[in-house]
């Protein structure tokens, strides 16, 4: 028998404030214990409010009270852990009783006692953790059983509606165990996932049901529930339980013409280049640090999901379940025939869909992909079987090894990988055959600074080895930096390179360079992408940068690398798949591949910032010169309201070199912002106007806008005055050499000054703050607003509604107005002059 010590309220507000998975508004049985699971417990209700809290947070509507209480108000966390668990005669919690009540001992070999000891045992170094997955999971099977019994029933307008707001609570109770790093030890359910495994908890099945009949009694939010299961279904592709019950699930006749009802109606073929199930997984993944500030008022994921889908749900499902049905039906008997290798060869090359779900399947069954290694590098005879197999071989662990992470129960997956992929990805990874902990080593930061010494001596859209070990690098990174700590460690490795760039400069000049070649490749051919301003160019210092020549490691690629007795083989299967070396298959690859560091620098970006913003205060980490006092408006008499307002007025000196390293900040940051804006906003110009447009990247764009907000405001919020000061003084020099960047400045002003009315969090409304305590600040708003308003604008309209609020001292200045004539004669001949021209060349 083991039992468990419940865990304290207190300690787990500290740890995950703002980060529960219990979202959803659960009146669910709290008293009954586990074990009543299975009985017919239809008859509370529950709503689909997504708050971010903390563990244990489920909003129950209780009846003859209007608001929504939170469970802690209710019922502590000890009574939630107390309840979910069974007990022994004498009152003891007993944790393996409790999970060998909730499967059939036949259904399948599951070791508990094991399973029991990541939550009891007090030395395991991620019991607290563990908790709350352990406890999420059982709430899980809690809701499926609801759902399965509402079903069961008598199907009603009444018993839908519940059915529905079920399923949705279900995308709620996934969201916070996916939205983790993939290195996290509790990402995606790793403990407890298997549970969720066994059929009598099958997600598929009663979701899909629910969604198929919604129309039928009235739930009018269906497409609501298409795109949760769509992003549910990707995200049973990271669990390898979840995976097979995914499998299993549609292998039912019955479940498979359900989907075709549900999907497949509306579908289209999508473009071949467009991204895959996994691929809106890790925009979902992507989204994890905007749920902490700009995204954590999104209580309905209504945002989130705009945020993350390209096409109809249905278009992406169906593709992605259609390649990977073909590839189980290959690979569950699979024989490494020229037949079955080149039917799997068929797959990879019908588009993103097909490569992310063979490379997902070889990672959650990595048998099939380890026999095919041993295939290749078997014997010395060269066969059209061994070059395919040595091709998928080279290609899918490039893709796992950049975009998965291998866990400590693959071990021998890992080992094949690194026999696969060349020296630069292992090395970028800080991993070796001694030690799969992922690392951030000098290696890792080289990369980053060959992009900052080639700049824009490169042409990104056909450098995909650079840009494949540049991701590798950056999502290492993004996953070290996980603590104030490890933002710390990565610091000081900058110091003993000898870096003459922080870590926030390094990304600011690497997602300038990026952006701006990203831009030129898409939106050149649109004439939407005008030249890069020298204002923006000049504070990154490139013309200072010597020319210097690619590194060796640019030029290899997993096709070229391989042991001396693969040599011959390796050399054919160039030959036979030349195809991929192709200018226009190496853009292709490029371009996605470019989009996914631009992104992943800005992630890096917003997350350092945040680190920052929350310790700079209490640690001084960007000291102002003088006094750290602010003297406000109502401190002052008010002849000198306008020079003591604000800590600018403190640096003795612009030539001082406190302020030119705090200017030199600003105005990085602000270049690097501006062109990702630019390049944010010729993706809704081209979405809008080309016919085109809906194969536009749209979720890329979305998320890239929004981490930009991101890291803006975090890094204003660290400034304070002297940023909005700088910000002001920098945007009018920029705007005035280019009218064309006015909507998106004023867009994001706007939505800067917005977080005032939406949010509950009182740093998102310092910037707010800022400006009412400074006369200079409302000022510069007044004059921002006066001297570039449109007119029509909804950003200006915003902003005049702001000034309302915020009033300036200084009176509105008196423009002139007057009349402008237009001479159309002038202009006809104009235009014939130039139709002449054309006509004559």
């Amino acid at each position: 028998m083991n039992t468990v010590t419940v865990f304290n309220k207190e300690m787990y507000k500290e740890m995950y404030l703002d980060n529960s998975p219990l979202l959803a508004n659960l009146n669910l049985d709290l008293k009954s214990n586990v074990s009543s699971l299975s009985s017919s417990d239809t008859s509370s209700d529950l709503g689909v409010t997504n708050h971010k809290s903390f563990p244990g947070r489920a909003d129950l509507d209780i009846e003859n009270n209007d608001s929504n209480l939170e469970v802690v108000d209710l019922f502590s966390l000890d009574d939630l852990w107390n309840s979910s668990l069974k007990k022994d005669q004498d009152g003891t919690l007993d944790v393996v009783g409790t999970l060998e009540s909730l499967i059939d001992q036949n259904e399948a070999n599951v070791d508990f006692k094991n399973l029991a000891a990541a939550i009891t045992d007090p030395s395991h170094p991620n019991k607290d953790s563990n908790h709350l997955e352990f406890i999420t999971v059982l709430t899980i099977t809690k809701v499926v059983t609801q759902i399965n019994n509402v079903l069961d029933s008598t199907i009603n307008e009444a018993s839908l509606q519940k059915a529905s707001r079920l399923c949705l609570a279900l995308f709620d109770l996934f969201k916070y165990h996916f939205e983790l790093d993939q290195s996290h030890p509790n990402f995606g359910f790793r403990n407890f996932g298997v549970l969720l495994g066994f059929r009598k908890y099958n997600i598929i099945k009663p979701f899909l049901t629910t969604t198929s009949l919604a129309p039928k009694y009235g739930f009018v939010d269906q497409q609501k529930l298409k795109r949760c299961f769509t992003v549910l279904a990707s995200m049973h592709l990271m669990n390898k339980h979840l995976f097979d019950n995914l499998i299993f699930s549609f292998h039912e006749k019955e479940t498979w013409d359900c989907f075709c009802l549900v999907f497949s109606s509306k579908s289209r073929t999508l473009p071949s280049d467009s991204n895959g199930l996994y691929s809106l997984f890790e925009n979902f993944n992507n989204c994890a640090t905007l749920n902490q500030s700009t995204l954590n008022e999104d209580r309905s994921s209504d945002v989130l999901l705009d945020s993350i889908f390209a096409h109809e749900p249905s278009e992406l499902l169906v593709e992605g379940m259609k390649s990977l049905l073909r590839t189980h039906d290959i690979c569950v008997n699979f024989e490494l025939s020229f037949k079955h290798l080149n039917e799997l060869l068929v797959i990879y090359t019908s588009g993103t869909h097909g490569k992310e779900m063979i490379a997902l399947y070889f990672w959650n069954k990595p048998e099939a992909f380890e026999r095919m290694f041993e295939f290749v590098n078997s014997g010395t005879d060269i066969t059209n079987s061994k070059k395919i197999g040595y091709f998928l071989l080279a290609k899918l662990g490039e893709f796992m090894v950049i975009n998965l992470r291998q866990t400590s129960d693959q071990e021998s997956l890992s080992k094949v990988l690194m026999k696969i992929n060349n020296a630069n990805f292992t090395q970028c990874l800080g991993i070796s055959e001694d030690s799969q902990q992922y690392k951030i080593n000098a290696y890792t930061m080289r990369i980053l600074f060959e992009v900052v010494d080639q700049n824009f001596k490169l042409n990104y859209s056909v450098e995909e080895n650079l840009l494949m070990y540049l991701k590798t690098s950056l999502r290492t990174i993004n996953s070290s930096l996980e603590t104030f700590d490890s933002y710390l460690e990565l610091f000081k490795l900058l110091t003993d390179m000898g870096s003459r760039l922080s870590i926030y400069s390094l990304l600011e000049t690497i997602q300038f360079v990026l952006s701006n070649n990203l831009n030129r490749e898409l939106f050149g051919a649109f004439g939407e992408c005008e030249h890069t301003l020298k204002v923006l160019k000049a504070p990154f210092g490139f013309e200072f940068i010597p020319p210097l020549g690619k590194s060796n490691f640019i030029y290899e690629n997993n096709l070229n690398h391989g042991d001396e007795p693969v040599k011959g083989l390796r050399s054919e299967t160039q030959q036979m798949f030349s195809v991929f070396k192709t200018e226009s298959y190496r853009r292709s690859t490029s371009l996605k591949l470019l989009k996914d560091c631009v992104l992943m620098c800005s992630i890096i970006k917003s997350k350092i910032y945040v680190f920052l913003r929350e310790n700079n205060d209490e640690l001084g980490i960007m000291r102002f010169s003088a006094e750290q006092k602010l003297v406000t408006k109502d401190e002052v008499p008010t002849k000198t309201r306008a020079k003591t307002g604000t800590r600018l007025a403190f640096f003795k000196s612009q030539h001082g070199l406190d302020y030119k390293v705090m200017n030199k900040a600003v105005e990085l940051n602000l270049a690097a912002t501006i062109d990702c804006l630019k390049l944010c906003n010729n993706y809704d110009k081209v979405i809008k106007f080309s016919e085109n447009g809906s194969d536009f990247d749209e979720p890329f764009h979305r998320l890239l806008y929004h981490y930009q907000l991101d890291s803006l405001l975090s890094f204003l919020l660290i400034y304070k005055e002297f940023g909005l000061l700088s910000l002001f003084k920098s945007l009018k020099n920029i705007l005035l050499q280019d009218l064309g960047l006015i909507p998106i400045a004023s867009k994001v002003l706007s939505n800067l000054f917005g977080f005032e009315n939406t949010s509950s969090q009182p740093k998102l409304r310092f910037i707010t703050g800022i400006i009412h305590q400074s006369e200079i600040l409302s000022n510069l708003v007044r004059q921002f607003v006066e001297l570039f308003d449109d007119g029509y604008s909804n950003s200006f309209k915003y902003l005049l509604n702001f000034m309302k609020l915020h009033p300036s001292p200084i009176k509105p200045s008196k423009i002139p107005k007057g009349t402008v004539e237009l001479d159309l004669k002038l202009f006809a001949n104009a235009f014939e002059t130039k139709d002449t021209k054309v006509q004559t060349a």
